[in-house]
């Protein structure tokens, strides 16, 4: 499936962030968090900060509405983790989570929050889907188009994958390479999360290491 230009436009604005220079080193270190439903983005960012802080679903429709922003101080750095709803088409709050729809709300976000830059993009895939879905497929596409020429920008964007629990060792591995092979632009990282705290470290790690 062919991306629409205004989702290349969507993923090119956010590539543009990731181009601007650091002021200073004390600033806080943004990283959006993004994925489809169940991928496991509020269970990973609540692995990283050691709490609850925000609301893991175990329904059908998503549980995170809107763009949220949960501050971790992370061996001595300010890093800021930024929930988003779900990116695959699906109703919330009476409203499709479409790229466009997770652009304004971002762009929102960044303007209340006075943020000026982000550091980088932790992508999760479930898996144990045994093919892309098509709006991830799509996502991953805009990266390998937008990134491909870039190699800083490529390697801030990190694919994480979850669910290996569900999902015998050598078909995880299998899916995982076929990933790598056809969906992601050279730079890009792959990793995966197991539900760990060490995972979410390595992921962003590889973001601001």
């Amino acid at each position: 499936m062919t991306e629409s230009l205004s989702e290349l436009q969507i993923m090119r604005s956010w590539l543009d962030l990731f181009r601007r220079p650091k002021a200073n080193q004390d600033i806080d270190i943004v990283v959006i968090v993004v994925g489809a439903a169940g991928a496991g983005k509020s269970l990973l960012i609540n692995t990283a900060v050691g709490c609850n802080a925000v609301i893991v679903g175990h329904a059908l429709k998503p549980c995170t509405k809107r763009v949220k922003s949960i501050p971790w101080d992370y061996q001595g750095r300010k890093i800021i983790l930024v929930d988003t709803p779900a990116l695959d088409g699906e109703e919330c709050s009476g409203t499709t989570v479409t790229f466009e729809h997770l652009e304004k709300q971002l762009w929102k976000w960044m303007k209340d929050a006075k943020v000026q830059q982000v550091a980088g993009i932790l992508h999760l895939h479930k898996i144990t889907e045994n093919r892309i879905t098509a709006p991830s497929a799509r996502t991953m596409t805009a990266f390998h188009r937008l990134c491909g020429a870039n190699a800083d920008a490529s390697s801030r964007i990190i694919l994480v994958t979850t669910m290996w629990d569900r999902i015998a060792p050598g078909t995880g591995d299998s899916r995982e390479r076929e990933i790598k092979a056809k969906y992601l632009a050279p730079g890009c990282r792959v990793t995966r999360f197991d539900k760990s705290a060490d995972c979410v470290h390595r992921a962003v790690d590889l973001i601001i290491g």
